[in-house]
């Protein structure tokens, strides 16, 4: 490939270890070892991987600041920038500190101050996965139009459907085998799930903003829900809210004898949570004992979540090592091994290719019809098709049931 400027955005196809990460980062003229920094490359390129929050400053205490960091006032599309944080509803995100805001939020941050240094090259590397449809579509007509005037930029996306066919693509094939996800995995929890009622659950940040603003809710074990929402809706509020790191204002969770249940009185003890970001919750040196081992794997319920998320070879390796694809799986299979009545899982497509979503889907399936009680979170509509869900949507803090073809009419960015 030229390493000229291109007229259009470059898609880079290929499966999970392919080699998409080294060839982006060296396109941006920085060392092949990811080191989460969002910074000039020695060709003037800025990179911004799928871990968003390992790649804010740290020195802006708000949004806005962050983007004045980055070259805001000085970058000859300003005005641009400014309007699409209007469009991505991120206006008024802009004055909160930047790690208070949602996946999501962080994401479009970290892509517009990109964007705002206004660099020679940039490569996203599954930045854009973690993006509901419409601000997927917004960051793009940036990406290629006016960034494109001054700026050659190459994307990787575990998500090829997301983009239009107009972006030019380029494949690379992987060296030879690789770790995978098995699609034969069984579920091999010991408890499962209990129906739950959540009864006018609010919470809020900041008095007098609500993000969950009187939830009323019957979940079912058994079945594997899909949770959607714009980002910064407040899915991971909810997800944080029912396992019990933080405390609703009002409300009450519920089993079905009409006991109350207070999560935060005993963390994770219904729920597992699996953060989006999964450095959130590497805390061990090595990958065994994130998933509790205690010797070689045997028999039993967390080898089959070795075996089936391709972590063998890499049991006495420090998590923080490890490329984020397998970052993300670690912390996944750890979650799962908590074996908890209800597991969330929060965009675990994220950094996965297509093979390894389809086999993660049948492992869901297949833990939900063992009675688990099953929550995803994800704007993947490809992989939320592959778990025969039911659907719900978090909207004005308030969360319902719906059909695909009303979460396809939901325009709120």
């Amino acid at each position: 490939m030229s390493e000229s400027y291109a007229p259009a955005p470059i898609l880079l196809e290929g499966p999970n270890f392919s080699g998409r990460t080294a060839h982006l980062r060296g396109f941006v003229g920085l060392p092949p070892v990811s080191g989460g920094e969002l910074t000039q490359g020695l060709s003037g390129g800025a990179f911004v991987a799928q871990d968003s929050q390992n790649f804010i400053s740290g020195l802006a205490t708000t949004g806005h600041l962050e983007l004045l960091l980055h070259g805001l006032e000085q970058c000859p599309f300003r005005e641009d920038i400014e309007r699409l944080t209007v469009q991505l509803r991120l206006r008024e995100c802009l004055d909160r500190n930047p790690f208070t805001l949602s996946g999501g939020e962080q994401a479009m941050l970290t892509v517009l101050s990109a964007a705002a240094m206004t660099p020679r090259r940039l490569a996203l590397d599954g930045v854009l996965e973690q993006l509901s449809d419409a601000s997927r579509e917004v960051m793009l007509d940036l990406i290629g139009g006016p960034l494109a005037t001054v700026c050659a930029t190459r994307l990787a996306d575990n998500r090829l459907t997301h983009f239009p066919g107009l972006l030019e693509r380029f494949s690379l094939r992987p060296p030879g085998a690789v770790p995978a996800l098995r699609p034969d995995t069984p579920w091999p929890g010991r408890t499962t799930g209990k129906v739950l009622t959540l009864a006018g659950i609010r919470f809020a940040y900041r008095r007098g903003q609500a993000v969950l603003d009187g939830i009323d809710f019957r979940l079912q074990p058994g079945r594997v829900y899909v949770l959607h929402g714009a980002n910064g809706a407040g899915k991971s509020t909810l997800s944080k809210v029912l396992c019990g790191i933080l405390r609703p204002r009002s409300g009450e969770l519920l089993t079905a004898t009409g006991q109350r249940v207070q999560p935060w009185r005993e963390p994770a003890g219904l729920f597992a949570y699996h953060f989006q970001n999964p450095d959130l919750q590497l805390f061990h040196t090595r990958v065994r004992d994130e998933l509790g081992l205690v010797g070689e794997p045997s028999d039993g319920g967390t080898f089959h979540l070795v075996h089936g998320f391709g972590l063998e070879s890499v049991l006495d390796e420090h998590p923080l090592d490890l490329p984020y694809v397998l970052r993300k799986r670690v912390a996944m299979a750890a979650t799962l091994a908590m074996f908890r009545p209800w597991t969330i899982l929060d965009e675990p497509t994220l950094g996965q290719d297509d093979a390894n979503c389809l086999a993660l889907a049948a492992f869901l399936r297949r833990a939900a019809k063992a009675g688990a009680g099953i929550i995803v979170i994800s704007h993947s509509r490809w992989f939320s098709a592959q778990l025969d869900a039911e659907h719900i949507l978090l909207r004005g803090g308030r969360l319902e049931a719906v059909v695909p073809t009303e979460i396809s009419a939901e325009k709120r960015v």
